[in-house]
Order: C-alpha cells, then structure tokens, then sequence
C-alpha cells in the first residue's frame, strides 16, 4: 500500500535527486539520448509497487 512507504518518502526523495544528478552528470558524458523523467512521474510509479 502507498500508505506503508509514506515514512520512506523523505528518503526516497534524496535517493531521486541523487539519481538526478547522476543522470544529468552522465548525460554530459555519452552521446546517448536519455529519457528525462519528472519528479512525480517517479514517484507515482514507486507508490505504484
């Protein structure tokens, strides 16, 4: 249920922007095109499991 991961969002929430990071840090790196994803369009799919 979404509402058993709620206490886990803080954390899920660094764990996202620091995929971020790494995501835009290698795209700088590599030719290869990368799908952006929006914040909630993660979240969503997370609350999702």
């Amino acid at each position: 249920k979404a509402a058993d991961i709620e206490p886990l969002q803080p954390l899920l929430k660094k764990c996202i922007s620091m995929l971020e990071f790494e995501i835009s840090r290698s795209t700088l790196n590599t030719s290869r095109p990368r799908m952006q994803l929006e914040r909630i369009t993660v979240w969503l799919g997370i609350k999702a499991l």
